[in-house]
């Protein structure tokens, strides 16, 4: 499965959500395996309202030094941003783009359970999320804190270096599928959720709207230019030309004396 990370040993996951309680320990992304509770690795909010970090089962992975639990509660009812990364040597937690826990810890990510992800709940069902999610997207590398915030506000394409699975969940009301927009092919089924058209607020400063609906926008100035002869002492002049090409012509007659532009014709009568 592309959403293994073990080859790396690097993770970020990040998502958009809105929790309406926390009651209890909820689940925001899980790859594990399709029975038990263990996991590779899961995002989740604790029972107090905190970003919670898991992998593996008992005894945890990555928690010699406790466990990886932010220090800065969401907030309720509406949109929080929230991210947490793995590069080999720490275990950091993000909310809203700033760093909230530090984790310095060596440690692997285990095997034994992968193969099936779950947005919202744990494998066995438990552990359900009530509330909003959006914009979830897991990497196979550690994304820097410039990183975190650039794709908080502006998401992925789904084709970025490191990216093995983005679902930014547009797939509409009466949809059945959750689509992975990378090429990892990462789709999944959708089971009791509603579309909202709710969303974060997001803008992708310095380009045009993208294929992920960023709102941004760039103002054109044009030029057109008109091109035509500008002299109006020649027979074509264009009052209209802004640009000379070299197009005009001159017809003067005089006795012995007849000049004509290349390809026109002059009839004399006498």
């Amino acid at each position: 499965s592309s959403l293994n990370v073990a080859n790396t040993n690097n993770l970020t996951i990040s998502a958009w959500v809105k929790p309406n309680n926390f009651n209890g320990s909820q689940r925001i992304f899980y790859h594990g395996s399709s029975v038990g509770v263990s996991q590779q690795y899961s995002l989740n909010i604790d029972n107090g309202g905190k970003i919670y970090f898991l992998s593996g089962g008992g005894p945890a992975n990555f928690e010699q030094n406790g466990g990886n639990v932010s220090s800065v509660l969401l907030n309720l009812g509406v949109w929080n941003h929230i991210s947490m990364t793995y590069d080999g040597s720490a275990v950091r937690l993000f909310l809203n783009g700033g760093m909230v826990f530090e984790n310095y810890v060596i440690d692997v990510f285990p095997t034994n359970s992968m193969g099936y992800f779950y947005m919202g709940k744990r494998a066995d069902g438990a552990e359900r999320f009530c509330g909003s999610i959006d914009d979830v997207h897991v990497w196979n590398i550690a994304l820097d804190s410039i990183q975190i915030q650039q794709y908080m506000n502006c998401p992925p394409t789904g084709n970025e270096s490191g990216l093995v699975g983005y679902w930014n969940l547009e797939e509409g009301p009466g949809s059945s599928i959750v689509l992975d927009q990378t090429v990892n092919g990462n789709n999944g089924t959708i089971n009791s959720a509603t579309y909202d058209t709710n969303v974060p607020s997001q803008s992708c400063v310095g380009g045009l709207t993208n294929a992920n609906g960023c709102d941004s926008t760039a103002i054109l100035n044009l030029t057109i230019a008109v091109c035509g002869c500008t002299d109006s002492l020649a027979n074509n002049y264009n009052p209209l030309a802004t640009m000379d090409d070299s197009s005009c012509c001159y017809i003067n007659i005089i006795p012995n004396n007849t000049t004509i532009c290349s390809g026109d014709s002059v009839v004399l009568s006498v």
